[in-house]
């Protein structure tokens, strides 16, 4: 077959095998996702979802190995979404804090559309097996959110310290990598108490953004003693020994 210069190839169609694949697996997911939401994680059995999605139970356990693997398969699916439109709504202005609220708000509504669901997730990711494959998937989205908080404390910093003026040649950037850790710390404990006490959701945000202005503020500090490209030397304790003599003399 031929192809145009210049334009991508077309991707063949899928086979019939792979098409029955697909079809199994959506359905797999629409039985999994309405049984949750409607009777919560507890509540609902693999034999249920397998009927449901009009399979068999073995052929079910081939696309999930079990019912915590179904809960991130569809639980995933969500926090992609809900990634995506965080990061659509990203504003163009430098303003850390709002960026970091574009970002979290979407994955925090999210999560409370079902508490029960959301605790149950957050174990399954938090325990689950080192090859399940949607855990997997579940670590690299949160792997992609920390991207996001670190880029954009990046920006902020180099925002405030540009290159070239004196603070700038002073002082290094801080570990973003490591802030955006503690956001998200930050984020996962206080989705993990909504979920037990069931806060209502305006005040969930609240305590997550103030919690990640005091990161952000600390972030952007500029302590020479703590983010010099050169910190001082720690003092030798023999010679605070020596001073403290020489005042006794």
């Amino acid at each position: 077959m031929s192809e145009t210069i210049g334009q991508e190839p077309t991707p063949a169609a899928p086979g019939r095998r792979e098409r029955n694949k697909q079809e199994k697996q959506q359905r797999i997911f629409d039985a999994a996702a309405e049984l949750f939401a409607a009777h919560g994680y507890a509540a609902v059995t693999t034999q249920q979802i397998a009927e449901r999605a009009d399979v068999a139970a073995g052929t079910l356990f081939r696309y999930a190995a079990s019912k915590a693997e179904l809960l991130l398969m569809v639980h995933n699916e969500y926090y992609r979404r809900a990634l995506a439109t965080a990061e659509r709504a990203l504003p163009r202005s430098a303003d850390v804090a709002d960026c970091t609220a574009a970002l979290l708000t979407p994955i925090v509504e999210s999560g409370r559309q079902s508490d029960e669901n959301t605790a149950a997730y957050q174990q399954a990711v938090m325990f689950g097996g080192p090859s399940d494959r949607y855990r997997g998937e579940a670590l690299e989205l949160i792997a992609r959110l920390q991207e996001r908080l670190a880029a954009t404390l990046a920006e902020a910093w180099a925002g405030r310290h540009p290159l070239g003026s004196t603070a700038g040649e002073q002082l290094a950037a801080p570990d973003a990598a490591a802030a955006a850790r503690a956001i998200f710390a930050v984020l996962q404990l206080e989705t993990a108490h909504a979920t037990l006490t069931a806060v209502p959701l305006e005040q969930q945000l609240d305590d997550i953004l103030n919690q990640v202005d005091v990161i952000t503020r600390g972030y952007l500090h500029t302590a020479p003693a703590h983010n010099a490209i050169g910190a001082p030397e720690p003092t030798d304790p023999s010679r605070l020994t020596s001073s403290k003599e020489q005042g006794n003399d």
